[in-house]
């Protein structure tokens, strides 16, 4: 229980931390001094829609938020005053009227679970770091993790991927006499079965999602998961399609994230790059858009630094 408890306390200090600029930006209309009123008015509202316009929530969903806190609110003049709230009970009401504003049923819990997890994504997005990162939560769960070299096209994309896995203290699955990607998953998922691993961890080529044929060798790779999801693993297990998405490239991320989807009907996301971004808005845009949730975020550099996405813990990071 102890340890359970100091693990949910780190995930939440995490999450904070990657937040630290998107929140000093958005967080900017409320002053620092703790129970303070604050005054409710237009001015207070055009602030916030700029804060959270340049935090990437995006045009359409920012105003949608701010109308509806208006009506939750119900600010009105009193005698020619501004309506004047207490700041942590304005900071709640906020965090409301977002949740109502986001697709019934999209507000993630948590997703660590074992099984094959299919991660995609555009080269420099963060792919190959952020599967090392989720090898190790993993192998500190004390499951048996495969992590499968299914970029052929690349060198150094084996050699990248070799380096996270002795960080995860992994294995890997990388047959230099096999090229053929799909041929790499379907030989993986055959070994993952025959030597009971728990979990999969299956790395694609930094495909850019203009180019047909490699696309269509996604749609390979998809396939014969899909084949082997029942039997393999000795069991029904979980399987993810998960898109890494670089927080730092804002409304890009949502192009990137329908392409994809569109490719292989993704299940969620991987945001890698929070703590470097004063753009961690674009989740909340990127749940309204696709209806799909954000399950991990990458909060820094080293092999640890990565959690599963709470979206409370997110809100309390952003506005907090």
């Amino acid at each position: 229980m102890l340890k359970m408890k100091k693990w949910l306390e780190n995930n939440i200090f995490k999450i904070k931390e990657a937040l630290s600029k998107t929140r000093r930006d958005v967080a900017r209309y409320v002053p620092t001094t703790e129970n303070i009123n604050i005054n409710v008015d237009e001015e207070f509202y055009d602030s916030l829609l700029e804060k959270f316009i340049k935090a990437d929530v995006g045009l359409e969903l920012s105003e949608k938020i701010i109308n509806e806190l208006k009506k939750n609110i119900k600010v009105g003049a009193v005698h020619g005053t501004p309506l004047q709230i207490e700041k942590n009970k304005l900071q709640e009401k906020i965090k409301e009227t977002i949740k109502s504003q986001l697709p019934e049923g999209e507000v993630p819990g948590p997703h660590l679970q074992n099984g094959i997890y299919l991660i995609v994504g555009v080269n420099g997005s963060g792919k190959t770091t952020s599967i090392g990162k989720l090898a190790r939560r993993f192998k500190d769960g004390k499951q048996k993790v495969l992590i499968v070299a299914g970029d052929t096209f690349r060198a150094a994309a084996g050699e990248q991927l070799d380096v996270w896995a002795k960080r995860a203290e992994a294995e890997i699955f990388s047959p230099p006499e096999v090229k053929k990607p799909d041929a790499v998953v379907y030989a993986a998922l055959k070994k993952a079965k025959n030597e009971n691993f728990n979990v999969v961890l299956i790395d694609t080529a930094g495909r850019l999602h203009s180019q047909i044929n490699l696309m269509d060798e996604l749609r390979k790779i998809n396939s014969i998961i899909e084949k082997f999801v029942k039997p393999c693993l000795g069991m029904a297990p979980n399987l993810e399609k998960l898109i890494v998405l670089d927080a730092t490239i804002g409304q890009n991320a949502i192009v990137q994230a329908e392409l994809f989807s569109k490719a292989i009907g993704l299940t969620g996301i991987i945001l890698s790059k929070l703590d470097s971004s004063a753009k961690g808005g674009v989740i909340l845009n990127i749940m309204n858009k696709l209806s799909l949730p954000v399950k991990f975020i990458g909060t820094g550099e080293q092999i640890d630094d990565i959690v599963e996405f709470d979206f409370d813990e997110y809100l309390n990071g952003l506005i907090m």
